[in-house]
């Protein structure tokens, strides 16, 4: 039986130099197909930030991290298994990567303008997307993996402001 879900994080500011921030992981009694991922923001000024999509084969360790309300599609659905965390102070030990999805570099608009979100989408059917115009395979995370959007370290633009989630369905 399938069950979708979603969740989403508006406005965060990040932390100084983040690795992951925002991190969904599989649990141990189903399989997770990734159906959408995105992350976006504003910055103070117009900016260009990169950030990569991660797949890793065990959860991190350490860090500040606050679980992110799951939603769940039809209210009849049993709750998620999953959890989806976003991270305030950098994981001191980081899941090994299994693969790397997509490295992204993107403009983000000023504050004052409309947030740009780059979006990845599978196509009805197919395990395939489009971001920034190049192909991709999305996965279908196994028990106790994690997808993590990840900054790389870098130091956010000043005034960050982020917009990520994902959307998922759990296969029994």
């Amino acid at each position: 039986m399938s069950r979708y879900y979603y969740a989403e994080v508006r406005g965060d500011a990040g932390y100084a130099t983040p690795t992951d921030m925002l991190v969904l992981t599989c649990p141990f009694d189903c399989e997770i197909e990734i159906l959408h991922a995105y992350a976006g923001g504003r910055a103070t000024a117009a900016q260009i930030v990169s950030y990569e999509y991660l797949v890793r084969s065990a959860a991190n360790v350490g860090g500040v991290k606050s679980s992110v309300p799951i939603q769940r599609y039809r209210t009849s659905a049993k709750p998620s298994q999953a959890s989806v965390d976003l991270y305030s102070a950098a994981p001191s030990q980081l899941g090994a990567v299994r693969r790397s999805l997509a490295l992204i570099t993107q403009g983000l608009n000023a504050l004052t303008t409309s947030p740009a979100v780059t979006q990845l989408t599978t196509a009805t059917g197919a395990q395939a997307g489009l971001a920034n115009r190049e192909l991709l395979q999305f996965p279908v995370l196994e028990p106790g993996e994690s997808l993590a959007i990840n900054f790389g370290g870098a130091a956010l633009p000043a005034g960050y402001l982020g917009l990520m989630g994902v959307m998922w369905r759990e296969v029994t």
